[in-house]
């Protein structure tokens, strides 16, 4: 583990469940349903879907970033409910509820 990250944005899976993780990569897409935010965090090796709730502390910052932006993310590694698995990402069983972050390198 390096202070950066702890597996990249491809490496997690259903057995990671329950994990505490870092990860980082820039944003790559956000999607805001006004409780809950979506970050698809990419790296080199792929990509992993992050949620943050509206009461984390962290939401409102977080969802003010600027796509492109780089961040580290400390989190829970969740299985997906079975309706909403994306079998088109090697991370689709998987998403990562948000505890912190901390922007690495901000765009404009």
């Amino acid at each position: 583990m390096n202070k950066y990250r702890t597996h990249h944005c491809n490496q997690l899976t259903k057995s990671n469940s329950g994990e505490e993780i870092v990860l980082s990569g820039w944003i790559n897409k956000k999607r805001d349903h006004g409780n809950l935010l979506f970050i698809d965090l990419r790296d080199n090796y792929g990509m992993t879907q992050c949620i943050i709730d509206k009461k984390n502390e962290n939401f409102k910052s977080l969802e003010k970033i600027q796509l492109e932006s780089v961040i580290k993310i400390n989190g829970t590694v969740v299985k997906r409910g079975d309706d909403t698995i994306n079998s088109d990402l090697q991370t689709g069983e998987i998403e990562v509820n948000i505890n912190s972050f901390e922007v690495l390198g901000a765009c404009k």
